[in-house]
C-alpha cells in the first residue's frame, strides 16, 4: 500500500516516520518466519530516501536522541535506491558517460557521420557545430544530455516512441497525438530523435539497457516475493526490498520515479511518502493575482487563493499534484502514457482525506519531551496532520494564512504590524559587510533578551554562501572577546578545499596556453605549490624581478611554442622560460659586472629591472627555478606526445585512452604538491579524474574503443566537475550560515536571509536551451528553476518558529538605493495592503524595514532609535566619544612616534646615506623603520617598439657609457642589446637603437677628447669633518684623474641625463665632499642636454672653485637636515613627479605614510629650494653667498 502523509510542519513528519519505523521493525510475515530469520530481521536498516544531507543529519540525531545510536536506517537518495546514475534529483537513465558518446557522434564529420547525415535534413545543428573547437563542441554535448536527461525524467513517452520502445504498450492520448503533429514540425525534433537513434546504436550504452528492460524491471519489482530481500535487476544493478520504504521529505519526485514507487507498493510491501505540504486546503489550480484585493470579506477569495503561495508555491504544487494524481491512477497508465487534461477535468477540487488540525504550540511542547509521540493509522493511504499556531505575530498570523488559505491578516484584533512585534523585519544596509555587522550587532541582542535562544537555533541564508564566506569569517570571526557569536559556514566551496583544484587547474592553463610571465607567477604564488618549494612573500617577489629582468615574456621553451601555433611562434626564440633561465644562469657564472655575451646568451644577474637580489647571492632560487621549469617541460611533453600518439607508437603497454591522463595527474600531484598528510591529501582530485576516465571508458565503441579525449579537454572537464560540486549542508552547532537550499525545510526559531538583493538572481529567471523541446511543448509539472528557488523562499518562511528577517544592501546613497529581490517586494507589499490608509501604511512600512547606519563607526549606529540593530562595541563607542570631545579635529598621529639613535662622537656617516636621504627623504624613513613600499605595478609587456620614456632613454645610454668605459666597442653593444628582449622585438630593435648609441658615443668621445692628457686615479677613502656636528662624513671617490703636464687632480663624471638630474646631482655634492675633504680638486660634468635645434648635445660644465670651509658648512645643513629627520621631524620631502608614470602615486604614497601628521608642503618646498641652490654650483656663484642660502633653509622647529 502507498501511505501518504500531508503536513505543514517538518517536526509532525520527522516525529511520525520515527515511530512507523520503530512499528515497522519487523515485516508483516514475521509470526511466519522462523527463529534465524526473525533474528536477521532485527538487524535490517531500513531504507529512507532523503532530499538533502542536511535532513539525513538531523534525522541521525533524532534517532540518537531518543536510542543512542543510529544504526536502524539507511538514508539515500531517490535515485540512488534504484540504482540510477548522479544529477539528483532527476532519474538519470541516461548516464554520465552518454556525455562522452554525444561529444564522439557531434566531434566527427566527413561521409558516414552523424552531422553529414543530418546537413540533408536540418540545418540547426550544423549551424551550432561549425568552426568549434573540442571543448565547445563537448560543452554542447553536455547542455544536450541535460536535456535528455529531463526528456527521461518527463517525457519518457517521446523517448520511448524514438527509440521504437514497447510501442504497443504506449497508450497515446488525444493531447500527446496533437503534441507529436506540432513537434515534428519543429527544426530541432529532428536531429534530437536522430541522435537518440544514434546514442542507442551504441550496444555500451547503460540508457537503453534499462529502458529495453523497464517494463520488466517493473513487473519484477511488482511480482517481488515478500520474503526476498534483494531483487537483481540485471547488469550489475540490484535494489534492496525492505518491508516498507520511506519517501521523505520529497521536493521533486521526477514522473520516471512513479511507476516504480507503485510497483513496489504492489508487491504487498508499504510505500510511505511524507509530504510537506503548505496549506491543509486544495490549492493545485492556484494563479498569481497580486492586485487582487484581499481585504474583501466572505469566501469568494477562495477562487484565487493565497498570493503569496500562488506566487511561490508553484514547485511543491506540481509535486504534490503529481504524487496524488500518481496514486489514483493505474500503474501501466502512470508509466507509459503522458498525462491527459480531460481525463481530470472535472477534479477542479480534491476532496480532502481525513485531516487532523493540532494547536502548534502543543504538539511542538510535548515533541521536546518525545519525538515519537505522534501516530497515523497503518491502515489508511492518506492522512494529513497540520499545526496551527493561532499567534497575533505577524510572522504566525502569515503562516497560518498560508495553511488555511485565508488571505486576510485581520483576524486578530491587534494591527498587523506593531512595533513591539519584530517576528518578521526587512533590514536595509549600504553594503554586504553592514548587513552582517547589523545581523552580529542584532544577534547580540536576541540573546541577551530572550532566555530560551540559543546559537544552534539561528539559521543565516544567503544565496551565494561560497562567495559570502569571506565576508562572515571577517564580520563574525573578528568580534572580540565579549561579543563573539559561535558560528559555522555549512555548504561553502572554501578557499581550502578549492586550492588543489586551482594549482592543478592553473598548471594545465600554463602548458596549454601562452604561458605569459603574470600567469606563471600568479601560479607559484599559490599556497599550495610555493609551500611545496618553500618560497615566501620575498622569494616571489625576486623571481618576479629576475624573470623580467632576463626577458621571460611568454612561453615555457621552443616547442611549447611551436605546438601552440608553429606559424606564429617559428621565429620566437627568445621571450622563453626556458632562455631567460639560460641568461640567469650565465649570469650566475659570471664575475659580477661582466655583461658581455657568451655565444648567443645574454647574463643577466637579475636585478637589471628591479629587485636586490641576484641569482648568484641565491643559487638555491635558481635552483628551485629550474626544477619547476624540468618538471614543466616534461610534464608538457607526455601530455603533448600523448595527444600526437607517440606514446603508443614508442611502448605498446603504456597506458592508453583516459588512464594516460590519470597518470599525468599523479606526477604532477607528485611534483608540485606537497607532500599528503591524513590533515591533507589530493583525494579529491583522484577520485574525480578516476570518476571521469571510468565515465570516458564507459563511453567507448565496440568497434573503435574509448573516445581519445585531447589533455585540455580532459583537463577542462575535471575542472568543471569539481568545481561545480557545490558541498552540501548540515546543520550543527552554533549560528549556520549556508545557502539558500541546503537547509531548505529544516524548523530554526530564527531564520534570517541576508544578501537577498535586487541584483543577487535569486529567484532568479526561468532558463531554458534554445533547443529545449519541453520548453515549447510544456506539460502540467514540468520543473522551472525560478519556481523552484521561489519555493525555496517560501520553504524557508514557513519553516521560521519565532523570526523571519531579510536583509539586503540597498546601496550608500539615495541616487543609488536598490530594493530587494522581487520575492521579499512581493511578501512586503502584501503586508503592507492591508493598511487602512496612507497614512497607517507609511507608518507600517518604517517599522517593517530598519535602515542601518552608513558604517558601524558612525554616532548613529549607537543611537536608541536603532532598536536591537543598535552596535554593541563598547571600545568603538569610547574612541567615538573621545573624538568628539576634540570636536572631530584631532590631528593624526606622526608615522614616527619615537626617535631613532644620532651618531656618536667620531663616527663616520657614509655619504650614500646623505645621499639616499636627499635623493628620497620619505623612502629614507620607511626603510629605516623597516618599511619597504612596493611600486605595485605590474610588469608591462615588452613593447615592439623600444620604449622612449625617459627613463627607458637614460637606462640605455647608460649601459651603453658604462661599456665604453670598460673598453667595448659600439659592435660590442650592438651585440648586446641584440641579445637583449627588454629592448623591443628582434628585426625592430637594431635600427631603433641606433640614436641611443650615437647619443652614447658621443658623450663619450665629449669625455675622450677633454682628457686626452690626463690618466685615471684609484678610488680612495676621504672623510671631511662638519661645523656644528660631532660625526664625520666620509665616501670613496670615484672618476677622479690627473692632468699629465700639471698633476692637477680633476673630478670628471659622465651623465647621461642632464645636469639636473639625479647623477648631476650626485656629482655635485660628492664635489663638496672631496673638497670639504681638504682635495685641492677642480672638475667638471660631462652631460647629455637637449637643444631646440641639435637636439641631444654633450656639454661640458665646470663646478664652482667652492673653499673647502664653504663646502662644509654646506654639507653640514644636509647632515643637520639629515639629523632632524632622525628624531622625527620632517625637514625635506620630495614633491610626487608631474604627470603619470612611477614616482606620481609612489612618492606621494610614502610622504603621506612616512610624514603623516606633518607639514608635508613646507618640507617639499624646502627640498626644491635645495635642489635650486645646488645646480648654483655649475654657474660661477660668490661662495659666501650661497652657504648663507643653503643655511637660512635650516628651519626645522
Amino acid at each position: 500500500m502507498i501511505h501518504t502523509l500531508y503536513s505543514n510542519s517538518y517536526e509532525v513528519l520527522r516525529a511520525v516516520l520515527l515511530n512507523n519505523i520503530e512499528r515497522l521493525r519487523f515485516r508483516p510475515e514475521a509470526s511466519e518466519l522462523g527463529a534465524d530469520a526473525l533474528f536477521e530481521g532485527v538487524f535490517d536498516r531500513v531504507p529512507v530516501i532523503i532530499p538533502s544531507k542536511a535532513v539525513e543529519t538531523d534525522l541521525t540525531r533524532a534517532i540518537a536522541r531518543e536510542e543512542q545510536i543510529c544504526a536502524s536506517m539507511q538514508f539515500m537518495f531517490l535515485s540512488q535506491w534504484l540504482g540510477f546514475f548522479s544529477k539528483e534529483p532527476l532519474a538519470n537513465v541516461v548516464g554520465n558517460e552518454a556525455d562522452w558518446m554525444v561529444w564522439e557522434i557531434l566531434r566527427k564529420t566527413g561521409p558516414g557521420s552523424f552531422r553529414e547525415e543530418m546537413k540533408a535534413r536540418t540545418v540547426r545543428l550544423e549551424d551550432c557545430l561549425r568552426g568549434r573547437t573540442e571543448e565547445e563542441v563537448f560543452s554542447l554535448a553536455q547542455r544536450v544530455c541535460s536535456v535528455f536527461v529531463s526528456y527521461a525524467s518527463y517525457r519518457l513517452d517521446w523517448v520511448l516512441e524514438w527509440l521504437g520502445l514497447h510501442q504497443e504498450q504506449l497508450i497515446l492520448t488525444e493531447e500527446m497525438q496533437d503534441e507529436r503533429r506540432r513537434m515534428e514540425a519543429d527544426p530541432d525534433f529532428v536531429w534530437q530523435r536522430a541522435l537518440w537513434q544514434r546514442l542507442a546504436d551504441n550496444p555500451n550504452w547503460r540508457g537503453r539497457r534499462f529502458l529495453e528492460t523497464l517494463p520488466e524491471t517493473l513487473e519484477s519489482l511488482a511480482g517481488a516475493p515478500r520474503d526476498l530481500r534483494e531483487l537483481d535487476l540485471g547488469h550489475g544493478r540490484t535494489v534492496p526490498l525492505p518491508n516498507a520504504l520511506h519517501v521523505f521529505m520529497p521536493f521533486v519526485v521526477p514522473p520516471l520515479m512513479l511507476p516504480v514507487l507503485k510497483a513496489f507498493a504492489h508487491s504487498g510491501r508499504d510505500v510511505w511518502l511524507y509530504l510537506l505540504n503548505p496549506s491543509s486546503e486544495y490549492w493545485f489550480d492556484l494563479v498569481p493575482k497580486r492586485l487582487f484585493n484581499w481585504k474583501e470579506k466572505g469566501d469568494g477569495h477562495r477562487e484565487i487563493g493565497h498570493p503569496i503561495l500562488a506566487d511561490n508555491g508553484r514547485s511543491v504544487r506540481a509535486n504534490i499534484d503529481r504524487l496524488w494524481r500518481f496514486t489514483e491512477e493505474d500503474i501501466r497508465e502512470t508509466l507509459l502514457s503522458g498525462p491527459s487534461e480531460s481525463a481530470h477535468a472535472d477534479d477542479s477540487v480534491m476532496e480532502p482525506r481525513e485531516r487532523r488540525m493540532l494547536s502548534a504550540r502543543d504538539i511542538l511542547r510535548d515533541y521536546q519531551l518525545s519525538p515519537k509521540n505522534i501516530t497515523v493509522d497503518m491502515k489508511v493511504d492518506a492522512e494529513s496532520i497540520y499545526l496551527e499556531a493561532n499567534e497575533p505575530t505577524l510572522l504566525r498570523r502569515i503562516q497560518d494564512s498560508i495553511l488555511k488559505l485565508d488571505p486576510n491578516l485581520s483576524q486578530f484584533e491587534e494591527k498587523a504590524v506593531r512595533e513591539e512585534d519584530e517576528s518578521l523585519r526587512f533590514v536595509c544596509a549600504p553594503t554586504a559587510v553592514r548587513e552582517l555587522e547589523g545581523l552580529a550587532d542584532w544577534l547580540q541582542a536576541q540573546f541577551k533578551k530572550r532566555n530560551n535562544l540559543r546559537p544552534e537555533d539561528v539559521l543565516v541564508a544567503t544565496p551565494d554562501i561560497s562567495a559570502s564566506a569571506p565576508l562572515i569569517d571577517q564580520v563574525f570571526g573578528s568580534l572580540p572577546a565579549g561579543r563573539r557569536i559561535e558560528y559555522r559556514i555549512t555548504g561553502a566551496l572554501m578557499a581550502s578545499e578549492d586550492a588543489p583544484l586551482e594549482a592543478l587547474s592553473g598548471l594545465a592553463n600554463l602548458l596549454t596556453g601562452r604561458m605569459k610571465r603574470g600567469d606563471f607567477l600568479a601560479w607559484l604564488s599559490l599556497p599550495l605549490i610555493s609551500r611545496r618549494f618553500g618560497f615566501e612573500a620575498d622569494d616571489l617577489e625576486t623571481l618576479s624581478a629576475w624573470l623580467s629582468s632576463a626577458g621571460y615574456e611568454f612561453g615555457l621553451s621552443d616547442g611549447h611554442l611551436l605546438s601552440l601555433d608553429e606559424e606564429t611562434f617559428r621565429h620566437v626564440r627568445e621571450s622563453t622560460l626556458s632562455r631567460a633561465l639560460e641568461r640567469l644562469a650565465l649570469g650566475a657564472m659570471l664575475p659580477g659586472g661582466v655583461r658581455k655575451p657568451f655565444l648567443d646568451v645574454l647574463p643577466r644577474e637579475g636585478v637589471e629591472a628591479r629587485g636586490w637580489s641576484t641569482a648568484a647571492e641565491r643559487p638555491e632560487l635558481l635552483n628551485a627555478l629550474s626544477t619547476i621549469y624540468a618538471a614543466l617541460e616534461k610534464l608538457r611533453r607526455e601530455a603533448e606526445g600523448a595527444d600526437a600518439g607517440d606514446s603508443a607508437e614508442k611502448d605498446a603497454s603504456v597506458e592508453k585512452g583516459p588512464r594516460r591522463w590519470m597518470r599525468w595527474i599523479s606526477e604532477a600531484l607528485e611534483y608540485f604538491f606537497p607532500r599528503e598528510t591524513p590533515q591533507e591529501n589530493w583525494q579529491s582530485l583522484r577520485a574525480g579524474a578516476e570518476s571521469l576516465a571510468a565515465e570516458i571508458e564507459a563511453a567507448a565503441d565496440p568497434d573503435e574503443g574509448a573516445p581519445e579525449v585531447p589533455f585540455r579537454l580532459f583537463m577542462s572537464a575535471l575542472r568543471d566537475r569539481l568545481a561545480g560540486a557545490q558541498p552540501g549542508g548540515r546543520p550543527g552547532s552554533g549560528v549556520t550560515f549556508t545557502g539558500m537550499q541546503q537547509l531548505r525545510g529544516l524548523p530554526y526559531k530564527v531564520i534570517v536571509i541576508f544578501g537577498l538583493n535586487e541584483d543577487s538572481s535569486f529567484p532568479g529567471s526561468s532558463h531554458a536551451e534554445e533547443f529545449d523541446l519541453m520548453a515549447r511543448f510544456p506539460r502540467r509539472g514540468d520543473r522551472d528553476s525560478r519556481h523552484d528557488n521561489r519555493n525555496i523562499f517560501l520553504d524557508l518562511l514557513l519553516a521560521a518558529r519565532e523570526t523571519f528577517l531579510i536583509s539586503y544592501a540597498g546601496g550608500v546613497s539615495e541616487t543609488e538605493k536598490k530594493e530587494p529581490s522581487i520575492v521579499a517586494q512581493e511578501l512586503r507589499e502584501w503586508i503592507l495592503s492591508f493598511a487602512e490608509n496612507r497614512e497607517e501604511r507609511r507608518q507600517w512600512a518604517a517599522m517593517l524595514t530598519r535602515t542601518l547606519a552608513l558604517t558601524g563607526f558612525s554616532p548613529n549606529a549607537f543611537r536608541a532609535q536603532q532598536g536591537d540593530w543598535r552596535s554593541t562595541d563598547a571600545d568603538l563607542l569610547t574612541a567615538l566619544r573621545d573624538a568628539a570631545k576634540e570636536s572631530w579635529s584631532r590631528k593624526e598621529f606622526p608615522f614616527e612616534d619615537a626617535a631613532r639613535t644620532l651618531p656618536e662622537a667620531g663616527d663616520q656617516v657614509p655619504f650614500t646615506t646623505l645621499w639616499k636621504f636627499w635623493r628620497d627623504p620619505a623612502d629614507s624613513v620607511l626603510k629605516a623603520n623597516g618599511i619597504r613600499i612596493d611600486d605595485e605595478k605590474e610588469d608591462e609587456e615588452v613593447p615592439v617598439v623600444p620604449s622612449t620614456g625617459d627613463l627607458s632613454f637614460w637606462k640605455r645610454i647608460d649601459e651603453a657609457l658604462r661599456a665604453f668605459f670598460a673598453g667595448e666597442s659600439e659592435d660590442d653593444v650592438r651585440r648586446r642589446w641584440d641579445l637583449n628582449p627588454e629592448l623591443g622585438a628582434r628585426g625592430v630593435r637594431e635600427w631603433a637603437l641606433e640614436e641611443d648609441l650615437a647619443i652614447a658615443a658621443a658623450l663619450f668621445d665629449c669625455f675622450d677628447r677633454a682628457m686626452k692628457n690626463t690618466t685615471g686615479v684609484d678610488p680612495m677613502m676621504i672623510s671631511a669633518d662638519l661645523p656644528g656636528l660631532t660625526w664625520k662624513i666620509s665616501m670613496q671617490t670615484s672618476d677622479l684623474r690627473k692632468r699629465g703636464e700639471t698633476g692637477d687632480l680633476l673630478f670628471v663624471p659622465v651623465s647621461a641625463s642632464s645636469k639636473t638630474g639625479s647623477r648631476g646631482q650626485r656629482a655635485a655634492w660628492e664635489f663638496l665632499v672631496m673638497r670639504a675633504a681638504g682635495l685641492d680638486v677642480n672638475g667638471c660634468l660631462v652631460s647629455r642636454e637637449k637643444k631646440e635645434k641639435e637636439g641631444y648635445v654633450p656639454e661640458i660644465t665646470a663646478f664652482a672653485p667652492i673653499p673647502g670651509d664653504a663646502a662644509a658648512r654646506i654639507l653640514a645643513v644636509l647632515g643637520r637636515l639629515w639629523e632632524a629627520s632622525l628624531s622625527g621631524n620632517t625637514t625635506v620631502a620630495r614633491a610626487p613627479f608631474e604627470g603619470a608614470g612611477k614616482g606620481a602615486g609612489d612618492e606621494s604614497h610614502a610622504n603621506l605614510i612616512a610624514f603623516r601628521g606633518k607639514e608635508l608642503a613646507k618640507a617639499e618646498e624646502r627640498l626644491k629650494k635645495a635642489a635650486d641652490l645646488l645646480e648654483k654650483l655649475y654657474a660661477r656663484v660668490e661662495s659666501d653667498e650661497l652657504v648663507h642660502e643653503f643655511e637660512a633653509l635650516i628651519d626645522v622647529h
